[in-house]
């Protein structure tokens, strides 16, 4: 139904003499060159950070429909059973999760019009030895395929990714030439000065033998965008439960009381570290002078 919406909102209309809703009410020009078929079959991306290194890096999706104030395309993925969104996501219109399900059935091996299941030799359990000693060996030599692998010429690849105004930065480097950069550059700095005001790490060289960690930004933009029945109750960090703020707030009514609220910044920072970790220097903001050294973790 949200789909449907979206569609008729930037389609034609008879009240507004052919002119298109979404145009009308924003007043600026729409594009119709994110629309994609709806129900077709889609592969999503999956992130570095996601995945172990023999997983696969994508996974086949439903699309769904458009993230509106959210970043990316709504798409289900039919192993969670779950609501994804993703800015990367390869489409194939002209395939539904009926040509998913086709082909995850498994398929009989034909052999003379007619299905042929491979006799193989049996062992005796007493002995351990083959029963059938003049059984010839299986082959298990394994055949490449010669198949050439060639990219899509339907669909360029600038047309993968749908960006959206307000989006949340992956990057480094995106947070920079983000529509509100200045906000994220005070949130970076903000978030350092923390590091260093706690003495979360010192620099230091680091020491034949050891391997220093990587990391990464991650931007967040918090706020109560979670939708009932898809992620409500996922959370980022461990916060009180809606029923205890309930409670709360119908006694502060009941009982004609103020509410005051605070935010505890950087509670993980109160917790010193034992363990010998070493890690690099945020990216963006490494020391002046003292970029080859790297952070001894304190907490």
């Amino acid at each position: 139904m949200r789909t449907a919406v979206d569609l008729i909102n930037l389609s034609p209309s008879v009240p507004l003499s052919g002119d298109i809703h979404e145009r009308v009410w924003k007043g600026k020009d729409v594009s119709h060159k994110h629309l994609r078929v709806f129900g077709c079959r889609a592969f999503v991306h999956i992130p570095r950070d996601e995945r172990f290194k023999l997983d696969g890096k994508s996974k086949q999706c439903i699309f769904l429909g458009y993230g509106n104030e959210e970043f990316g395309y709504r798409l289900w993925d039919p192993v969670s059973k779950k609501i994804v969104r993703s800015r990367y996501v390869i489409f194939f219109e002209d395939q539904t999760i009926e040509d998913i399900e086709k082909e995850d059935k498994p398929k009989p091996i034909a052999r003379n019009d007619s299905v042929y299941e491979p006799e193989l030799p049996t062992r005796d359990i007493n002995d351990g030895g083959d029963a059938n000693t003049n059984v010839p060996p299986i082959n298990t030599e394994l055949r490449k395929s010669v198949r050439q692998s060639r990219p899509s010429q339907k669909y360029p690849p600038h047309e993968y990714v749908l960006l959206t105004d307000g989006g949340e930065p992956e990057r480094y480097e995106e947070a920079l030439e983000h529509d509100h950069k200045e906000k994220w550059l005070i949130t970076m700095q903000e978030e350092m000065q923390s590091l260093q005001e706690n003495h979360t790490f010192e620099l230091v060289k680091l020491p034949k033998g050891k391997k220093a960690l990587k990391n990464k930004w991650v931007f967040i933009v918090k706020g109560f965008n979670q939708k009932k029945g898809i992620d409500y109750e996922e959370i980022f960090t461990l916060v009180v439960k809606m029923s205890s703020i309930r409670v709360v707030l119908g006694l502060t009514a009941s009982l004609n009381l103020e509410v005051e609220q605070l935010d505890v910044k950087t509670t993980f920072l109160h917790g010193d570290l034992e363990e010998e970790i070493y890690m690099e220097q945020p990216e963006g903001f490494a020391a002046k002078g003292e970029e080859n050294l790297i952070c001894r973790l304190k907490k």
